[in-house]
């Protein structure tokens, strides 16, 4: 995402990274939200913890990847 994010004209780093760990982690909590109505599953705040989690990795991945080049 941050990698797709970054090719948008007008969006500076931060905004690019605000906005990947915005939508990220809205899709994480949603997840899991719906996780509710699904029987035998169950959502649960350490889950939303760990999807932002990997959102911030992602965030710091993505940001390696394009310093790289």
């Amino acid at each position: 995402m941050t990698r797709a994010i970054y090719r948008v004209e007008g969006f500076s780093p931060l905004k690019n990274h605000l906005f990947t760990l915005i939508l990220g982690s809205g899709y994480g909590i949603v997840m899991e939200l719906m996780q509710r109505f699904i029987p035998g599953r169950e959502a649960s705040a350490g889950d939303v913890a760990a999807n932002i989690t990997g959102v911030v990795f992602g965030i710091l991945l993505g940001r390696m990847m394009l310093w790289r080049k």
